[in-house]
């Protein structure tokens, strides 16, 4: 059974974390010169080993894509087994978080895969435990980022609400702006789908259009655009717009406990009661799947003036992730917007990269657990989104569009 989200904000997902207790001796009395067997494994095993398993863990049986990695020439196991010997010799948190950003770089952070800096826990903690976040203390992100474990260099604003004061370097992030007489082609280039900028920038089309009444086209341009929350082009972007669109996503998993938690309000069904399920699912060890459909027909949004009058064109590249892919995917598949540039990188096509809490260290990573599949049947963090319109060589996103729009307009 199809399952419908009607989407205003980003679905936001949950993290599994693990506390492994202090082993306690069993003598009630030890002398200064005596040692126990407890004793001596503790003092031999270095501080963040367990850490370390937790992550390769979650590698293994939730992160699906080491078989991939390991067909593009990235020995995964040689990663393992030569950053296991370097976490020996760690002894401060500082050192080892430089490791493990070291280690996921090698894998070419390859789908969302890092470690969450303190600016990025920020973000998170903006959207779901402050201003953005309906759930409360339901929202398993929530629990992830206000747990007690959680390391030092992950602190929260003073204040939820003076975070978008307070974090310059998105409130910075402007929306460029070029509007094309000859042509009455307005040109929008949008940095990021920023947290904040949701809010921002949630009259800018209306703002502009009223400047340009005469607009008969709207270029936006995403092509450097590596995503952020998908509620900023749906709300923003599509929604002014007053069309109804339902545009479909089916998205694959490995059978975990991490899975599981994750995703317990969406209802994951098993691989074998499809009938058309693709062939490189048994390869990367997938065996839920989960079918259900953004449905943008009852956002509550005015509409823009003129709307059915203004052809929309949606510039990508290979700089164009996450949910800027999604929107780039979405734009192809219903028809709402032309696609001009070259292919995306895609990993846009499933739900929320989940957070991965390591219990001794504090430290969070990233990673995306589902395997989000093209409407041709390819994986999308894989093959990303072709466009309409291909950039031939020497040829801007931009300058290929503004080319088209003036065929069209002679």
């Amino acid at each position: 059974m199809k399952k419908t989200a009607y989407i205003i904000i980003s679905i936001m997902l949950l993290v599994l974390a693990g506390c492994s207790p202090k082993a306690e001796t069993e003598l009630s009395t030890i002398s200064a010169t005596e040692t126990t067997c407890e004793e001596s494994i503790e003092a031999n095993t270095p501080i963040y080993a367990s850490d370390y398993e937790v992550l390769w863990d979650a590698l293994h049986n939730t992160y699906p894509y080491l078989s991939y990695l390991q067909s593009q020439g990235i020995d995964t196991d040689e990663i393992y087994s030569r950053y296991k010997e370097d976490v020996k010799t760690i002894t401060d948190e500082d050192a080892f978080y430089g490791m493990l950003q070291s280690m996921l770089s090698e894998m070419h952070n390859f789908a969302h895969l890092q470690v969450i800096t303190p600016e990025e826990y920020e973000d998170y903690y903006y959207v779901n435990v402050g201003y953005m976040t309906d759930l409360g203390e339901e929202n398993p992100y929530y629990i992830v980022l206000t747990d007690p474990s959680l390391s030092k260099r992950y602190q929260p604003s003073k204040m939820v609400e003076n975070v978008f004061e307070n974090n310059s370097s998105e409130a910075d992030e402007q929306i460029f702006t070029q509007y094309y007489t000859d042509c009455n082609a307005l040109y929008l280039k949008i940095p990021s789908f920023g947290s904040r900028m949701v809010i921002r920038d949630q009259n800018l089309l209306f703002e502009k259009l009223k400047e340009y009444p005469e607009t008969k086209h709207v270029i936006i341009d995403i092509s450097g655009n590596p995503g952020g929350y998908g509620s900023y082009w749906i709300n923003n972007l599509v929604a002014p717009f007053g069309e109804t669109y339902e545009f479909d996503i089916r998205t694959f998993y490995k059978s975990s406990p991490l899975v599981d938690f994750y995703h317990s309000c969406w209802d994951l069904r098993a691989v074998s009661e499809l009938e058309d399920a693709p062939e490189w699912i048994d390869v990367m060890g997938l065996d839920l799947y989960l079918d259900y459909t953004y449905s943008m027909s009852d956002i509550e949004c005015k509409t823009l003036p003129n709307a059915k009058n203004i052809k929309r064109w949606v510039l990508i590249s290979r700089s164009s992730y996450s949910a800027a892919e999604t929107f780039a995917c979405f734009c192809k598949t219903t028809g709402f917007a032309t696609l001009v540039g070259t292919k995306t990188s895609g990993d846009g096509m499933h739900t929320s990269p989940i957070l991965l809490l390591l219990p001794d260290s504090g430290i969070l990573i990233r990673m995306s657990d589902g395997v989000g599949e093209n409407p041709d049947g390819s994986i999308n963090a894989i093959h990303g989104t072709t466009p309409d319109i291909t950039c031939k060589k020497g040829e801007t996103p931009l300058g290929r569009c503004l080319d088209e729009i003036k065929k069209q307009t002679e």
